[in-house]
């Protein structure tokens, strides 16, 4: 069962959450779980994963089995080139190994698709300005997924992940184009990816 969680205005999530639960026994558990970093963030946004770290140290049965802080500096002539290789970054893991590469790539894609929609959204942090080359674009993408397979045994995963995209040169606003406004070209000289991201699990309850 693949649900995206809309965000709440009452409590609003820094990240937005994506629950791959296969036994509907343990949603309960994995809606408990996506609130565990709601207060992990500063106000532009930017997940604190040293808070996040404290945060699962504090909560019972909880541990930390993997964190990621990789780089890709790249020129990507495709978007699905481009998810492709930050999925693959994040399967080559061990740990979030246990994630089915193709869904993760559906998962990544939103940090590139939809710009103009998320951009006033709380997992979303963006930054814009001209430089004599061209524009200059910087933004962040935080989710959270939370996991119950066959792949997790017994145990629930929960992924906190951090996209940080920062493009050079880019000829074109990475927000809603007339040709194509539903997703970012990739027509730049550069685009530089930070991947930042900490897994932890729990014991099935």
């Amino acid at each position: 069962m693949n649900i995206e969680i809309v965000p709440c205005k009452q409590k609003e999530l820094p990240y937005q959450v994506f629950l791959e639960v296969e036994d509907e026994r343990y949603l309960t558990q994995a809606y408990e779980l996506s609130k565990l970093f709601t207060d992990c963030s500063n106000e532009n946004r930017i997940i604190d994963f040293e808070q996040a770290k404290a945060q699962i140290k504090a909560e019972p049965g909880l541990a930390i089995i993997a964190t990621l802080n990789v780089e890709l500096n790249k020129q990507y002539q495709a978007l699905s080139m481009l998810t492709s290789d930050i999925a693959g970054q994040l399967t080559a893991q061990d740990s979030f190994g246990i994630f089915d590469k193709q869904r993760l790539q559906t998962i990544v894609a939103h940090a590139f698709c939809d710009l103009d929609k998320q951009k006033d959204q709380p997992w979303f942090g963006y930054l814009e300005t001209e430089t004599n080359q061209g524009n200059h674009a910087h933004y962040q993408y935080n989710f959270l997924v939370i996991s119950q397979s066959d792949r997790t045994g017994p145990l629930m995963a929960v992924s906190l992940l951090s996209i940080e995209v920062e493009i050079e040169n880019n000829s074109h606003s990475i927000f809603s184009q007339p040709h194509k406004p539903d997703a970012l070209t990739i027509d730049s000289d550069k685009i530089d990816i930070k991947l930042k991201g900490l897994q932890a699990v729990r014991q099935l309850s």
